[in-house]
């Protein structure tokens, strides 16, 4: 009876010890892969690794797009009399889609006040601007399947056409050249499986090895004849 109690209590002691010392923790696996230069009205796909379920289990998937514009303006004059202008903005967006439609955008644009006069069929050729945006989007956790597995999956960058727009004379056509590069990053948010840590399986190394004495005395002491 005393044998059973004390191996019992080793027993009840060492479980103890190992749930205490291997709780699943809040853990993160970030991919970041960039994109560009790419021109106006393109589409750049990106492969991403889909999440391991053996690494625990999914909380949260962020998609981050960040992105930077390089661009300029050009204002014609194709008029036969000098006209002025004072101001001409461009403006792109671009914009990243997931699995199961999971999207966001960054909005970008540049500004050219340089203004002036135009003699009649002159061009006026803009200075590149920069202009940087950055948005993050979650995935609804319904769509979390799409995600998981093996293998990979694509997230789309897309650019939407440049558009210019002036403040001037009648008779002035605005255009220009633009392109984007940035990059996209994934984070998977997950509870990591419970795994014990190496100071715990130390720990628990002295406690086996008592369960194991005791047990070879009692087998020792069962085995001895009776003359």
């Amino acid at each position: 009876m005393r044998f059973r109690s004390v191996v019992a209590a080793i027993a009840l002691s060492t479980l103890a010890l190992a749930g205490a010392s291997s709780q699943a923790h809040a853990a993160t696996w970030v991919q970041t892969l960039n994109f560009g230069p790419m021109g106006a009205n393109a589409t750049s796909p990106l492969s991403f690794l889909a999440f391991d379920t053996s690494l625990g289990t999914l909380t949260a998937i962020n998609i981050t797009l960040e992105s930077t514009l390089t661009a300029r303006v050009r204002v014609n004059n194709l008029e036969g009399t000098p006209l002025t202008w004072t101001s001409a903005t461009g403006s792109i967006s671009t914009t990243v889609t997931g699995p199961a439609g999971t999207s966001t955008s960054n909005a970008l644009s540049i500004s050219d006040n340089t203004g002036g006069t135009l003699p009649p069929n002159s061009e006026y050729i803009g200075d590149f601007f920069n202009a940087n945006d950055s948005d993050m989007v979650s995935v609804n956790p319904a769509n979390f399947a799409a995600y998981t597995g093996g293998g990979t999956f694509n997230i789309n960058v897309s650019s939407s056409p440049y558009a210019v727009t002036g403040s001037g004379d009648d008779g002035l056509l605005y255009g220009g050249n633009a392109s984007v590069l940035g990059s996209v990053r994934l984070e998977y948010v997950y509870t990591s499986v419970a795994i014990p840590e190496p100071g715990t399986l130390a720990l628990l190394a002295p406690a086996l090895l008592m369960g194991g004495v005791v047990v070879a005395r009692r087998t020792h002491k069962g085995s001895k004849k009776v003359n």
